[in-house]
């Protein structure tokens, strides 16, 4: 969202693993130096509090228990685990990929034998 004096201008900003195919992705051109216009972090900052003031926090992409990248809705699970040895099992929100890190084969044991987990 940008604001300039009384109109708010909305900009369509991809998700950052969108690079390829149809609808709104990044373009990154064949000879890229690999130097950014911006600091990601500092664009990420700016366009994360843009994003709440329009929209709340539900605005913002989830972010993964153990990788902490963003994740998308639909491909996001909720497993059983624990993010340090010694912490208690919880229910983390996850990529596919990242739930089998959490759990364990000691953990896959113990979450079995809770009720509702």
């Amino acid at each position: 969202m940008l604001t300039a004096g009384p109109t708010v201008h909305y900009v369509g900003v991809p998700a950052g693993h969108l690079c390829d195919g149809g609808g709104p992705r990044w373009h990154v051109p064949t000879a890229w130096s690999g130097s950014y216009v911006t600091q990601p972090h500092l664009l990420a900052a700016v366009l994360g509090t843009s994003v709440v003031r329009a929209h709340g926090p539900a605005g913002l992409a989830p972010r993964c228990a153990v990788c902490g990248r963003a994740m998308d809705r639909a491909s996001m699970i909720t497993t059983v685990g624990r993010l340090r040895r010694g912490d208690p099992l919880q229910h983390l929100e996850t990529h596919p990929t990242c739930a089998h890190d959490v759990l364990g084969p000691e953990g896959r044991r113990e979450a079995a034998e809770v009720r509702g987990w």
